[in-house]
């Protein structure tokens, strides 16, 4: 039967089905084509439809009704969204060779009932038949309706199409064979208007294109799956490899699957990892309550309910589990999507599971396997495989009779089933799962509603879960429970993110942003933690993670209207003001207020506060991103520009307060020159304030806008200006030689050299010094400093005056020059007054320059043998960090005066505490580079202190990532310290320590004496009193030499007990 295309009205409708009889109760239930398309089985039966035959014809009509396009979808078509769906070609297996060998009206008839049979089943699996083209057939899955699980829904369909064409023989009596074709991803979609032509709904993206590639190299009967598909399957399909296959055309080879079957076993596979647990101890010890009392006799049933992604199946599976280790027993009833109006699905599906009753199974097969499935004495339960074998459309064969009483079926059956469970408590403890209740038919809620009260005292936990919009409640009785899952805590969230990354290291900071933007919902906090790693690994940023589109994506598809309202909030951003919505909203009050309400009752907005205060929330960051993402690049960057102007003009104090968020908007409107000053605005503010990480994402957009702007739209004295400021918290930010930082200095260097007034290449020429330190080029440092000293004489003032001094003086000592050096830092110290020199400073460098200074002045004091000196400017760097509250400075101060201070003088204990305060302090500031300062002076403390090997490892895979990074300044004295903590836990790693120090060290010559040291004591621990006392020798020169006191006292023992043992061996 066929209904001819067009919305027809309901009368028109039930008149071309001969069925008009029915008008009467379709108008007093208010049924119109809009809602007609909607109706179930359930509805119709509600209604006063009775007979099954009228039910079943009326339902197959409406299916094959074509989509309704609404105004609103239609404004949507015509602009296009940016949507991930799943596609699938199919066509027929020798095509050309059929028309060749049929009549043309006999071929016409094969392709029309294979057609039908792809609408019809593509139908059932929530798919849209979007094209015939002769044989073949496109499909989307996904739109446009979006469906969580669309690319799992296009595999069913495509592995049910091959069985079911397989029943359709041509004239002759050959099989129907197909090939199938399938890949999921982003495409763009919606009408394609030209001068003469116009395509309605058409997609255009790699897609359909990979989808066709692969149907053509489909074997008959084959379903071919890319690889995007595949990952969103998870654990629903089995797959296996089919190899890699380079198609013309393409950049890489595609990795390819075949599609075999449904996995049974995959459920279970939720509850396969620690994890699962992991704030969720409290509910799983409940259920285990409820379970134990089952299991004692005293029947339990309870309902796990939470929103979708909260964990619901993954707790119900984590309580199988665990009963199947200990003997229980499992019915389990999985309600689909695309069934709920097909009575007792899932009860049909599991006793097929069960069973292990196959579609290719002959009738006999399929009976013996449904009695075995009932007990070991087939003959036994013949009367219950009878009751049931309607149900899975098997034939009862002569030898077992008929049902000697005619029970109505429904009852028979409820009444077996009832049994059945009862006969299977008595054995053991068994356990009766049903999933997904919110996709539940209505008959099969009336099993579970019948099986409730009949329990009684059998062993049976009954464990339903189901999503919190589905209103349905236990039927009265005893032991009825309610678990409301809840969204997990910050901390929770951060643990499972934790455990989802397998040891990839992620900074505490990102984590955090992560867990946010998750929102407490373990399924996104699993996706997104996948998608973190797999992006890391391809070198992308990270986007909504693909297996999660579709559910986010399916909720707001349901909006109507109110979809379009939320894609402009997503545009706005997280939170917004509804006075902003209304400005920017442009179809009046009245339906802004209905979109609004639609929003709140679908859970896709919040509202907070009240008055003046109040303002709507995206209840998932992540339906924000959805609802953003579908919209086109064009329409977002026009959709920003109204937002920037409406923020200005409607909450202007709020945008002076964060220029940063109107920067965001005339940035993604296409407007860099705008977002470049307003970035730059809000990296001050944020530099102002020592935020050094938000300063440093404030500028780094501003430099991303800048590159943006026309040539000349931006001078150089704004751009040399802005990178000058931009480098200090970069240098926080990410480390002394960060890419950024070093690239930001020479752009800068470019600028400069165009510059008539010298005083303006100070503060370039000072971050080039430090960049020349970052990677090891002391001498190269100082040739600068003499530079910058030459210039500051003729053209500076006080400020680089300052400057020089705390140049000379660091580079000073790490060559080794340590009078020269104290001799400056102290000039510096005596010139330097904070009230008149301090706000000048702070253009130059990062950490706050006393703080730097007195650090020095602490390790070089140390060095000489002044420990009362060496303390002194320890506490000295720690106060004054302390007082301008600066976190980059707090941590230079904590690394540089108190651990290497007490590393020096062998304080274990102080080593220990603030190596371990450095971290928290690092790690809650979001600054790497000290945070592996502190692990590595940790883990020197662990040697020191407990001779813990762990310590030695820690503190060398800081020095490892370091090198990696380019850095070089401090390596020397870093691989010193270690290998004299390691040396007398493994002295061949302390070796290959101090050995790469001398290798690496360049000019930087700070710690050759205390090398040469630790080298002696290694050497004549190895048993060569000749190389100890050589090398004891030349540490003692050149200790005296650059009059480090401490390693020259420590040396001078060395020889003397060399000499001692050298006495007693004569």
């Amino acid at each position: 039967m066929t209904v001819s295309a067009g919305p027809p009205g309901v009368a028109e409708f039930l008149a071309r089905l001969g069925l008009d009889q029915y008008l009467a109760p379709f108008v007093a239930n208010d049924v119109d084509g809009s809602v007609l398309r909607r109706l179930t089985a359930q509805d119709l039966r509600d209604i006063g439809i009775a007979s099954v035959g009228h039910v079943r014809r009326i339902l197959d009509a409406i299916a094959l009704l074509p989509e309704e396009a609404s105004a609103a979808r239609d404004r949507l078509a015509d602009t296009g969204q940016r949507r991930h769906l799943t596609v699938m070609f199919s066509d027929i297996v020798g095509s050309s060779a059929l028309a060749e060998r049929l009549d043309p009206e006999d071929a016409r008839d094969v392709i029309r009932r294979y057609q039908d049979t792809c609408t019809r089943v593509a139908r059932r699996h929530g798919g849209t038949v979007a094209r015939f083209v002769g044989d073949g057939v496109l499909y989307y899955f996904g739109y446009p309706q979006a469906q969580e699980d669309h690319a799992a829904r296009a595999v069913r369909c495509g592995l049910e199409l091959v069985r079911t064409i397989a029943g359709l023989a041509q004239p002759h009596g050959e099989p129907v064979q197909v090939r199938i074709g399938i890949a999921s991803g982003l495409v763009v979609v919606g009408d394609i208007v030209g001068e003469e032509s116009r395509e309605t709904g058409a997609i255009v993206g790699e897609t359909p294109n990979l989808a066709a590639r692969l149907q053509s190299i489909a074997h008959p009967d084959e379903v071919m799956v890319a690889e995007s598909t595949q990952r969103l399957c998870g654990g629903a399909i089995e797959f296996a490899p089919a190899g890699l296959h380079l198609f013309k055309g393409a950049r890489a080879q595609v990795t390819v699957f075949h599609a075999l079957r449904e996995n049974e076993a995959g459920w279970l596979a939720l509850a396969g990892t620690e994890s699962a647990v992991i704030g969720r101890s409290n509910e799983l010890a409940r259920l285990e309550q409820y379970r134990r009392l089952a299991s004692g006799g005293a029947s339990q049933a309870v309902r796990i309910v939470g929103e979708p992604g909260v964990g619901k199946s993954t707790l119900a599976a984590m309580l199988v589990s665990r009963a199947v280790a200990h003997g229980a027993g499992v019915c389990r009833l999985q309600c689909s999507p695309y069934h709920r109006d097909s009575p007792l699905h899932p009860v049909i599906d599991g006793l097929q599971r069960v069973a292990g009753i196959r579609a290719e199974d002959a009738p006999e097969e399929k009976w013996d396997k449904l009695c075995a499935s009932l007990g070991s004495a087939p003959r036994r339960v013949w009367g219950s495989a009878a009751a049931l074998a309607p149900l899975l459309d098997i034939p009862i064969p002569p030898r077992a009779g008929r049902p000697a009483v005619a029970t109505p079926r429904r009852e028979r059956v409820f009444r077996v089933l009832r049994g059945h469970v009862a006969a299977l408590a008595s054995k053991r403890e068994t356990l009766l799962v049903a999933e997904d209740l919110h996709w539940c038919d209505r008959s099969t809620l009336d099993l579970i509603e019948h099986l409730l009260p009949a329990l009684g005292s059998v062993r049976v936990l009954l464990i339903a879960t189901h999503r919190t919009e589905f209103a349905w409640d236990w039927p009265p009785g005893h032991a009825r429970h309610v678990l409301q899952l809840q969204r997990l805590d910050q901390k929770a969230s951060m643990a499972l993110l934790e455990s989802q990354l397998g040891g990839h290291p992620i900074s505490k900071a990102v984590l955090a942003q992560l867990a946010e933007r998750a929102d407490g919902v373990p399924l996104f906090i699993e996706e997104l933690a996948k998608s973190l790693v797999e992006a890391r690994q391809a070198g992308g940023a990270q986007a909504i993670p693909e297996s999660l589109h579709g559910l986010l994506t399916a909720r707001l598809d349901r909006l109507g209207e109110a979809k379009e309202l939320a894609q402009i909030a997503a545009v706005i951003g997280r939170a917004f003001p509804p006075e902003l919505l209304e400005a920017i909203w442009e179809s009046g009050p009245q339906r802004l207020e209905a979109a609004l309400a639609s929003l709140l009752e679908a859970g896709v907005l919040v509202r907070q506060g009240r008055g003046a205060r109040a303002e709507y929330r995206f209840n998932h960051a992540l339906t924000r991103d959805a609802a953003y993402e579908m919209l086109l690049k064009s329409r977002r960057r026009a959709l920003h520009g109204h937002v920037a102007a409406c923020l200005e003009r409607v909450t202007p104090q709020a945008v002076a307060a964060n220029p940063e968020i109107l920067a965001r908007h005339y940035a993604e409107a296409g407007m860099p020159r705008k977002a470049f000053f307003l970035w730059r605005v809000a990296g001050r503010r944020a530099t102002q304030r020592w935020a050094d990480v938000e300063a440093a994402a404030h500028y780094r957009a501003a430099l991303v806008a800048l590159r943006e702007c026309a040539a000349g739209e931006v001078d150089d004295d704004t751009i040399f200006d802005t990178l000058m400021e931009a480098v200090r918290p970069m240098i926080a930010a990410t480390g002394y030689n960060a890419p950024e930082v070093l690239a930001a200095v020479e752009w800068a260097a470019t600028i400069g050299a165009r510059f008539a007034d010298a005083r303006r290449l100070f503060p370039m020429m000072f971050h080039q010094w430090i960049g020349l330190l970052a990677t090891g080029d002391v001498d190269a440092a100082q040739a600068l400093g003499e530079r910058f000293g030459r210039l500051a004489d003729g053209v500076g003032g006080e400020i680089e005056q300052l400057l020089l001094l705390r140049m000379e003086g660091t580079t000073r000592m790490f060559r080794g020059e340590f009078s020269l050096a104290r001799a400056a830092l102290l000039r510096f110290v005596d010139r330097f007054d904070a009230a008149l020199h301090a706000q000048g400073l702070r253009s130059f460098g990062t950490t706050e320059h006393q703080v730097t200074v007195s650090c020095s002045l602490a390790a070089i004091s140390a060095l000489e043998g002044d420990t009362a000196q060496a303390l002194r400017w320890r506490d000295h760097a720690g106060e004054r960090a302390s007082a301008v509250g600066h976190a980059h400075s707090q941590a230079h101060a904590m690394a540089f005066a108190s651990c290497l201070t007490a590393a020096l003088l062998g304080q274990v204990e102080l080593l220990r505490k603030t190596s371990t305060e450095l971290v928290a302090l690092a790690g809650e500031a979001g600054l790497p580079y000290w945070r592996d300062m502190g692990v590595y002076f940790l883990g020197c403390a662990k040697l020191l202190g407990e001779q813990d090997r762990r310590g030695l490892e820690e503190a060398r895979s800081v020095v490892d990532r370091m090198l990696v990074s380019g850095t070089r300044v401090l390596i020397p004295m870093l691989q010193v310290i270690l290998g004299a903590a390691a040396a007398g836990v493994d002295p061949q790693a302390a070796t290959a320590l101090l050995d790469a120090a001398a290798e690496g060290a360049g000019g930087e010559r700070w710690m050759e004496a205390e090398r040469l040291r630790v080298r002696a004591m290694l050497a004549r621990a190895a048993g060569d009193p000749g190389q100890a006392r050589s090398m004891a020798t030349q540490a003692l020169t050149l200790a005296q030499l650059q009059g480090a006191r401490l390693s020259q006292a420590r040396v001078t023992l060395l020889l003397h007990e060399l000499d001692q043992a050298a006495e007693a061996d004569a």
